[in-house]
């Protein structure tokens, strides 16, 4: 698997709520971009704002796993809120909760292979 340099949930923000963003191929497998986000973004001129969306990011030029990191690093960006993924299947509602997607894809699919071994079995 490829890693991304976009893993983060806060660049698949496009809005508030929750948001499938991978499925597996029988759909029994689902991953959500859940949660609200709310950073604090500290300029140069030491003026802030409030970036709630992945295109506030992109506007900032905050638009990598590396930039975004750098910037928390450096105290410029300060999470108060955080999206992320929940790995959510059949007979786990609640689901398994992730950050990156990366992450969370390598889980879902372990869940596939497990109930595919499952069902090859019954």
């Amino acid at each position: 698997m490829e890693l991304m340099s976009r893993n983060d949930a806060a660049f698949f923000t496009p809005y508030h709520d929750c948001d499938p963003v991978w499925f597996s191929d029988d759909k029994s497998v689902v991953i959500y971009r859940n949660g609200e986000m709310r950073i604090h973004f500290t300029e140069p001129d030491g003026s802030t704002s409030v970036l709630r969306y992945t295109n506030d990011l992109d506007a900032k030029g905050l638009d990598t796993d590396e930039k975004l990191a750098d910037a928390e690093k450096s105290g410029a960006l300060e999470f108060h809120n955080n999206p992320w993924f929940e790995v959510v299947y059949h007979d786990n509602e609640e689901g398994e909760v992730f950050i990156g997607l990366d992450e969370a894809k390598r889980y879902a699919e372990r869940i596939v292979a497990k109930y595919s071994e499952w069902q090859e079995k019954v």
